[in-house]
């Protein structure tokens, strides 16, 4: 059987715009909040003048329970306002709003549902009846240095600290936020690598293969060539069209997912994250073999040996494929990309057999 690899790798785009001033109230700032087990809970400070396609701030931890993003203003707070989250082209998620803060200056905006890799805005109006204020941000999980992208760096940098407790200093590094910096942070991180945070209007594709059965596939415009890239960042609304080509030994058997069809392409327009998944086959390789003739009245028939290391057979000395007294045969199942070694035996009405003819090899396509 031929095997290939299951990509599945998941990513969204994202969102923001800056803050403003509300009347009679003045934000402070902006944090988005996490507690970390027993080790309590820890701020990460957002930068509130990034509109949602800028530098916006990136909270690398994941979402668990819901992001709560706290709005802090220099005076109290009566009326928690409505909160809301969206990206650049709606609402996403679920936000509910609370006043919190010793001095109840603050709002925290607890919201849901939103998937990693997202550029957001989180928003409240009418916070003591006065003007909205907001914030964009990034969310991506792993991205501990903020740079866009979940890479080397940021996998050795959380490895560096393995084994440590998430405090002030160390709490970003805890990026499921257990409380301890720990190999299943190292094993999240990892999943994510690669993973970039899209332009605000930019969605992601993301091609997965299944099945048995191997194959290439590419898009137009450029940016999907899987093969080795599987995930590229596309304009939105631009019009994709994905090509399926399978390798020798196997059949390409359709699209699911954000694709669908049986045809060897798929085109679509990309209006928000897709991800379309490609299915293979294997299809069975044949090895036809051909022999000379043992001319003796003696004869029976022959049976027919064959393995992947040479002289070393699949069947058993005398348990062969009796192929009669044909001289030709078809060995069929092969695995593709292996090579194969093959031999002979002839036998005669008393079952006697014998020894292995020369050995020839064929390496399948």
């Amino acid at each position: 059987m031929y095997i290939t690899r299951f990509i599945a790798c998941i990513a969204f785009g994202l969102t923001a715009f800056s803050a403003i001033d509300a009347s009679a109230l003045t934000l402070t700032g902006v944090k988005s909040r996490k507690v970390h087990g027993t080790a309590g809970s820890f701020d990460l400070t957002i930068d509130t003048t990034q509109a949602i396609g800028g530098s916006v701030t990136i909270e690398p931890r994941t979402i668990g329970a819901g992001h709560v993003i706290v709005f802090q203003f220099d005076s109290t707070i009566t009326a928690t306002g409505t909160p809301d989250s969206r990206d650049a082209f709606g609402s996403v998620g679920t936000a509910s709003a609370a006043i919190s803060g010793a001095s109840s200056n603050e709002v925290s905006v607890t919201v849901t549902g939103i998937p990693d890799n997202k550029r957001m805005t989180i928003s409240l109006s009418q916070v003591n009846g006065a003007l909205p204020v907001g914030v964009s941000m990034g969310f991506l999980a792993g991205d501990i240095n903020n740079s866009g992208s979940v890479n080397a760096s940021d996998i050795s940098s959380v490895k560096a600290r393995s084994g440590q407790a998430a405090t002030a200093a160390t709490f970003v590094y805890d990026v499921n936020a257990s409380g301890a910096i720990n190999s299943a942070d190292i094993s999240l991180v990892k999943a994510r690598s690669g993973l970039t945070l899209p332009a605000a209007n930019v969605a992601t594709l993301i091609i997965s293969k299944s099945g048995a059965g191997n194959g290439l596939v590419s898009s137009a415009p450029a940016g999907i060539n899987c093969g080795s890239t599987c995930v590229a960042n596309i304009t939105q609304n631009t019009s994709v069209t994905l090509s399926a080509a399978a390798s020798v030994g196997s059949t390409f058997n359709g699209w699911s997912g954000g694709c669908a069809g049986a045809a060897s392409t798929s085109t679509f327009v990309l209006v928000a994250t897709s991800i379309c998944i490609a299915t293979f086959t294997a299809t069975p390789m044949t090895a036809g073999l051909s022999w000379d003739p043992v001319i003796s009245a003696n004869l029976s028939g022959y049976r027919v040996y064959y393995g992947i290391a040479s002289g070393s057979y699949v069947q058993p000395a005398g348990q062969g494929i009796d192929v009669g007294n044909a001289t030709t045969y078809a060995v069929i199942g092969l695995n593709s990309g292996t090579r194969y070694y093959f031999a002979t035996t002839a036998y005669d009405a008393s079952g006697v057999e014998s020894s292995y003819s020369n050995e020839v090899s064929k390496a399948v396509p």
